[in-house]
């Protein structure tokens, strides 16, 4: 199967922490199309959680992408960054309309809080109404899932926060309207 590169340029709009900024990042991956391309673009442009991830972590060194499927003409699929901290951000369509946004350090992330904080307000600029007070447990006390959810059944809306041996390493923010 062949491979593709796309060049992603864009101009970060200014959010509450990042500035503006110029950027190119080489995508990789099987069908880079154009649904792709439009995918990463946004991102870079209009992503709260990557502009925190940028200012946090420093530009992207890398990044991966592919279509996943399509369905009722609509094309769904991933894409990721890569920071040289180790740091992923991935953002995941699925048909109809599922939305799932992932940061990732596997070896912890050295400001949790601040993490957290940025996930809390990502995910209420998404429009979701998070109930923070009772999370789903999974696992046990160093390894473990919390999971919080929006209550509205309409969103199917929730924020997962992953920790291993005591260390956050992953928040996503997932979508199903």
């Amino acid at each position: 199967m062949p491979r593709y590169v796309m060049m992603v340029t864009a101009l970060l709009v200014p959010t509450g922490w990042a500035e503006a900024r110029s950027t190119t990042v080489v995508c990789e991956g099987r069908s880079v199309d154009a649904w792709v391309a439009a995918a990463a673009e946004r991102v870079r442009m209009y992503d709260d959680l990557f502009a925190f991830a940028v200012d946090r972590f420093g530009e992207p060194t890398g990044c991966y992408v592919r279509t996943a499927t399509e369905f009722d003409g609509a094309q769904f699929g991933t894409v990721q960054y890569h920071f040289s901290s180790g740091v992923t951000f991935q953002l995941e369509t699925m048909p109809p309309a599922v939305s799932i946004v992932t940061l990732r350090s596997e070896d912890g992330f050295a400001d949790p809080e601040g993490v957290i904080e940025a996930v809390r307000l990502y995910s209420a600029g998404r429009g979701l109404a998070i109930d923070w007070e009772e999370p789903e447990h999974r696992g046990g006390a160093e390894d473990s899932i919390e999971q919080y959810w929006d209550p509205d059944p309409g969103l199917n809306g929730s924020v997962t926060l992953t920790r291993v041996a005591g260390a956050l390493v992953a928040v996503r923010v997932s979508m199903a309207p």
